[in-house]
């Protein structure tokens, strides 16, 4: 049975709740214990996006979001507050949007409801809802920060489903545009990160149980999805995609195994090298891919190692390894340093440069 696709009338959930659980923490347990808010004793999930420029960043752990930031002197990073949502969210680039989806309690009469939701995330005051909260495998605002982007089945109940990439103005939530992506894909209840990469005037688009070596591109002011077809690495997990440098031109479509790294150049990916990621048996936590502010570094956090990567010594592709996994990594917004999330919340690491340097 098919779906329109969403509209904002739903009713609100409400402001954002925001805590500090260590507010009633005693001051003699701190001097005994030391600082409780460095780091976070809760187990971290995977995503992560540092607020604007600034130094702070959004957590997504098991107990909600964290808000954290770095502090100097101890190294490790520091819980401002903590934010009750799930794992469905996205910031905005200058920080003053967040869309996530929310949970209302069940009762004994009737099941909560699900609701996606756009928040100024300053106040917590809700702006606009979307009247359905299921059907959205992705989410991310533009990199203007005017049009929210998602990507979202158009059927219920069915094994396989047409999808769409739907944008909406951030302010009002109005449908401003919607393009239909080619054939289908197997449903899938859960969410993912990663599926959505603008790059100049190129949106890329991946989803989660596509053909592994299967992308889209739309172009603005164009309804169609056009294909991207990547060559064949022999996996059998669709590729997530991710875009850095001032202007989006490096694109990297990834999964736990490989990094394929492209140049956007007017429009046409020109591909730049491939990146292989440690092997492991068993994965419990997928790979992470960032790049520095300036594009000149990749840094690819995974299971079986980190990687730090030259976007521009091509073709033969120059890089650190560290033996030590990381789970979640991300750059300082000065990019000189790294920020790093694994069990127990942040560590700051070593020097960019230095680290090229030592290479």
């Amino acid at each position: 049975m098919g779906m329109s696709v969403f509209q904002a009338s739903a009713e609100s959930l409400g402001p954002l709740k925001r805590y500090d659980p260590y507010s009633e923490t005693a001051d003699a347990l701190i001097r005994v214990q030391g600082n409780p808010k460095l780091g976070t004793p809760f187990p971290v999930r995977s995503r992560v996006q540092r607020i604007a420029d600034g130094n702070q960043w959004l957590l997504e752990t098991s107990a909600g979001l964290c808000m954290m930031a770095a502090d100097s002197k101890s190294g490790k990073m520091e819980t401002l507050e903590f934010i009750d949502l799930p794992d469905d969210w996205c910031l905005s680039p200058d920080g003053h949007f967040l869309f996530c989806k929310r949970r209302e309690p069940n009762t004994e009469k009737r099941i909560g409801r699900e609701v996606y939701e756009c928040f100024n995330f300053r106040d917590g005051i809700p702006m606009w809802e979307l009247d359905k909260g299921k059907g959205i495998y992705d989410s991310a605002f533009s990199r203007d920060g005017q049009q929210l982007i998602t990507l979202q089945a158009l059927e219920d109940h069915q094994s396989e489903v047409s999808s769409a990439v739907v944008w909406y103005d951030v302010k009002t939530g109005r449908k401003s545009r919607q393009v239909n992506l080619p054939g289908t894909m197997k449903r899938t209840s859960s969410t993912t990160t990663d599926c959505l990469a603008e790059s100049g005037d190129l949106l890329f688009v991946t989803r989660p149980s596509e053909h592994p070596d299967k992308a889209f591109s739309i172009k603005t002011g164009q309804d169609v999805a056009e294909p991207v077809e990547l060559e064949p690495d022999g996996e059998d997990e669709a590729p997530r995609v991710r875009s850095g440098g001032p202007h989006g031109e490096w694109v990297a479509f990834y999964t736990n195994q490989t990094v394929r790294l492209f140049e956007a150049d007017e429009g046409k990916l020109m591909r730049v090298h491939d990146v292989s990621t440690p092997p492991v048996n068993m994965y419990s936590y997928e790979s992470n891919v960032r790049f520095s502010p300036d594009g000149s570094e990749m840094l690819v956090s995974s299971q079986g190692g980190t990687l730090l990567v030259s976007t521009a010594k091509f073709p033969d592709p120059e890089f650190t390894r560290e033996a030590i996994s990381r789970q979640l990594g991300d750059y300082t917004a000065d990019g000189k340093f790294f920020v790093f999330f694994d069990e127990g919340g942040g560590w700051i690491h070593v020097d960019v440069k230095k680290m090229c340097a030592d290479r």
